[in-house]
C-alpha cells in the first residue's frame, strides 16, 4: 500500500473530526444562546410574580407578604424603614423651605412697599429740583445749549452715515476695475509713479481710456469726504461734553442739597434687595419642586427603594421550592400568578434540560478535540518520517484503518502505533544505471545502499534519496 494512500486515510479521518469538532462547536453556542434567552424570559417572570405580589412598597402590601412568604418580610420591612426615614426627611426639608419662603414674601412685600414710597418721594424732590432749576437763567442757557449741541451732533451723525454707506458702495467698484487697481498701485499721475519709456507710454494709454485722473479724483472724494465727516462728528461730540459737563454739575448740586440724590441711591439699595429676595424665592421653589418629585417617587414604581424590593423579592421566589410557589399561588384568588408559577415551572424544567444538552456537547467536544489533536500529531509523525514521499510504500497486510480505529477509540499509545507504522514501512529503492550489483561502490553501502543511512528517512535513505524529491 502506498503511503500517500496511508496518508489520504489519515487526513479524511481528520477532516471528519474536524467537521465534527466544528458542529459541536456551533451546537454549543446555539445551547448557551438557548440557556440566556430561557433565563432572561425565566427572570421576567419572576419580576412579574413579584410586581403582582408586591405592587407597590407600602405597609399594606407588605402585610400581604407577611402572609405569603414571612421570610421575605424580614427583607421588606429593612427596605420600609429606610423608604419611611427618607419620606420624613423630605417631608422636614420641605416644610422648613415653604416656612422660608412664607418669611421672604413678606420682606418682599415690605421692601416694595418701601420702594413705592421711595418713589413718590423721588417724583416730588425730581419736581422741585425741576422747579428751582427753571428758574436759574443761567440753568436755561445752559439746556439750551445743550440741546443746540445734541441736535448738532444728530445732524454730523447722519451725514456721516451717508457718507460712510456712500464710500461702502462705491469704493468696491472701482477696486474691481483690475486697471483702476494698477494704476493706483504705481501711484499713476503723482511725483511718485516711477516706469520707463515704453511701460510709461502704456501707462498713459490706459490711463486716458479709463479717464483714470478724474476718475481718482472722484475715488479719493469718497475717501475725504468720509474722514472730513469723521472729524466733523469728533468735534461735535467734544463740543456737546464741554457744554453738558457744567449743565450736570448743576443738576447734582440742586439734587444734592434738596435730598434728591440720597433718595435716589437708597431706592437702588431697596431695588437691589427686592431682586436678591426674588432670586431666594426661585431658588426656594425649585428645591422644594424637586423635593416634592422625591416624595412622588417613592410612592410610585420609579423609586429605588421599590426596585430594590422587586429584585430581592424575584431572588427570593426563584430560590423558593416548586411546590411552595404553587401553593401560594392556589391560596390567592387572582388567576394570573398561578399562570407566571406554571410558566416558571416550564421554563425551569427546559433549562435544566437545555444545561444536561449544553454538558453533552461540551464533554463530546472535548473529547473529539482530544482525538483530533491525537490524531493530528500522529500525521505529524508520518511526515517527519516521510512516509508521504513518491517511494513510500507498506507492506500487505498493513490495517490503517484499524490502527486508526485503536488510536481514536481504544487509547493505542501514539508511541505504540508509530511502531507499527515503521515495522510495516518501506521505502522502494530505485537503482541508478552506474549502481549495479557488481564491484565498486554499490556492494559495500554508501549513498546508495541502506546499510548505513536507511534507518529512517531524510535526505540520504529512504524517501527523497532514492526515490523521488531531492
Amino acid at each position: 500500500m502506498r503511503g500517500a494512500h496511508v496518508h489520504l486515510k489519515i487526513e479524511q479521518r481528520v477532516r471528519s473530526l474536524e467537521d465534527q469538532y466544528g458542529e459541536l462547536g456551533r451546537g454549543t453556542t446555539e445551547s448557551e444562546a438557548r440557556l440566556r434567552s430561557l433565563g432572561s424570559e425565566l427572570d421576567d417572570q419572576y419580576e412579574k410574580l413579584s410586581r403582582m405580589y408586591l405592587p407597590r412598597l407600602d405597609p399594606q402590601a407588605a402585610a400581604l407578604t407577611q402572609l405569603r412568604y414571612p421570610k421575605m418580610y424580614e427583607r421588606l420591612k429593612d427596605l420600609l424603614a429606610d423608604k419611611a426615614a427618607e419620606r420624613t426627611r423630605l417631608e422636614q426639608d420641605s416644610e422648613e423651605i415653604s416656612q422660608d419662603r412664607i418669611q421672604l414674601e413678606r420682606q418682599f412685600d415690605r421692601v416694595t412697599g418701601d420702594i413705592e414710597t421711595k418713589v413718590v418721594e423721588r417724583n416730588g424732590l425730581r419736581q422741585a429740583v425741576e422747579r428751582e432749576l427753571e428758574a436759574s437763567t443761567r440753568f436755561v442757557e445752559l439746556k439750551d445749549g445743550v440741546a443746540k449741541a445734541r441736535k448738532n451732533l444728530e445732524q454730523w451723525h447722519r451725514r456721516l452715515d451717508r457718507a460712510r454707506a456712500e464710500r461702502e458702495t462705491k469704493l468696491p467698484e472701482y477696486d474691481r476695475n483690475e486697471l483702476f487697481a494698477y494704476l493706483k498701485g504705481v501711484e499713476y499721475g503723482t511725483e511718485r509713479h516711477r516706469a520707463g519709456v515704453v511701460t510709461g507710454w502704456l501707462d498713459s494709454l490706459v490711463a486716458e481710456r479709463l479717464d483714470y485722473l478724474n476718475q481718482k479724483n472722484d475715488y479719493d472724494y469718497l475717501l475725504d469726504v468720509a474722514s472730513a465727516m469723521e472729524g466733523a462728528f469728533d468735534e461735535a461730540s467734544a463740543e456737546l461734553a464741554e457744554v453738558e459737563e457744567p449743565l450736570a454739575t448743576r443738576v447734582h448740586e440742586v439734587s444734592d442739597r434738596l435730598g434728591l440724590s440720597r433718595v435716589i441711591s437708597e431706592g437702588e439699595a431697596l431695588y437691589r434687595k427686592r431682586v436678591e429676595i426674588v432670586g431666594r424665592l426661585e431658588t426656594g421653589d425649585a428645591e422644594l419642586r424637586r423635593l416634592t418629585q422625591r416624595i412622588e417617587e417613592l410612592e410610585s414604581g420609579r423609586s429605588d427603594y421599590y426596585r430594590q424590593a422587586l429584585s430581592d423579592y424575584a431572588d427570593f421566589l426563584e430560590s423558593q421550592d416548586g411546590q411552595r410557589l404553587i401553593s401560594v399561588a392556589e391560596a390567592t384568588r387572582a388567576q394570573g400568578d398561578d399562570d407566571y408559577v406554571i410558566r416558571i415551572q416550564r421554563l425551569e424544567a427546559e433549562l435544566r434540560d437545555e444545561r444536561r444538552k449544553l454538558q453533552l456537547l461540551v464533554e463530546d467536544r472535548v473529547s473529539v478535540g482530544n482525538k483530533l489533536h491525537r490524531l493530528r500529531e500522529l500525521e505529524s509523525r508520518f511526515r517527519r518520517n516521510d512516509y508521504d514521499a513518491s517511494n513510500s510504500d507498506f507492506y500487505d497486510g498493513f490495517d490503517i484503518d484499524r490502527l486508526l480505529i485503536e488510536v481514536l477509540e481504544e487509547g493505542l499509545a501514539l508511541e505504540e502505533a508509530a511502531a507499527q507504522m515503521k515495522r510495516h514501512h518501506h521505502f522502494k529503492v530505485k537503482r541508478s544505471s552506474w549502481s549495479s550489483s557488481s564491484g565498486g561502490r554499490s556492494s559495500g553501502g554508501g549513498f546508495s545502499s541502506r546499510s548505513s543511512f536507511s534507518s529512517g528517512g531524510g535526505f540520504s535513505s529512504g524517501g527523497f534519496s532514492t526515490g523521488g524529491g531531492f
